[in-house]
């Protein structure tokens, strides 16, 4: 999670990570998922120790190491710390893949669920478990093209009483928002294409 530090400070430690990473890639160090996990998470140790960046970053350092250990492989060390990388930037001017995908890691951080469901699941899903999130997995890829533009809606539903606090935060990202339908404790809504029009749910 961003802290309040100097976002200078903050990306040029995420940049030094990555590029950590992707030099011990290139000189055959690291072959593996595990291996790109494990040099991450020695390093960021190595960096907590040795103070190598501002205390401006204390606190995204412990979060990152913190998150690396509790979730092991499945915590994405890599992603998280490129989508941090990324958003010291104008988070806007990103690809509509990625204002998704940074807009959704945000979302889990604030505790809600996200599930991806196949077609056969998502016609029979009748309930879900307040806060949340679910969309259709299997063509999630044909809905963005290789530079992460949006090609089609991308279809979800957000269960809960209090949808508001996702609804925010995706059209904070720049994701357009067309809900279909409303009911007791579910919004079905669409993400569009950002030439659609957006429509408000009565």
């Amino acid at each position: 999670m961003k802290s309040d530090g100097n976002f200078d400070d903050l990306e040029n430690f995420t940049w030094c990570a990555l590029v950590a990473c992707r030099i011990a890639i290139a000189d055959k160090k690291v072959n593996s998922e595990m291996g790109r996990h494990r040099f991450l998470m020695n390093w960021l140790r190595t960096a907590q120790k040795q103070k190598r960046f501002p205390r401006t970053v204390a606190r995204d350092l412990d979060y990152f190491i913190t998150w690396g250990t509790r979730h092991g492989l499945q915590s994405r060390l890599f992603d998280k710390i490129e989508y941090m990388y990324r958003s010291c930037g104008d988070i806007t001017q990103q690809s509509d893949l990625f204002r998704l995908t940074y807009a959704t890691e945000l979302l889990k951080d604030r505790q809600w669920r996200v599930e991806l469901l196949s077609d056969h699941e998502w016609e029979r899903r009748k309930e879900a478990v307040s806060g949340c999130i679910l969309s259709l997995r299997q063509n999630l890829a044909d809905m963005f093209d290789d530079k992460g533009n949006q090609l089609m809606p991308v279809p979800l539903q957000l269960w809960g009483d209090n949808p508001e606090e996702a609804l925010h935060l995706l059209a904070e990202y720049r994701l357009k928002l067309r809900p279909r339908a409303c009911t007791a404790g579910m919004m079905a809504l669409d993400i569009i294409q950002q030439d659609k029009i957006t429509r408000i749910c009565a």
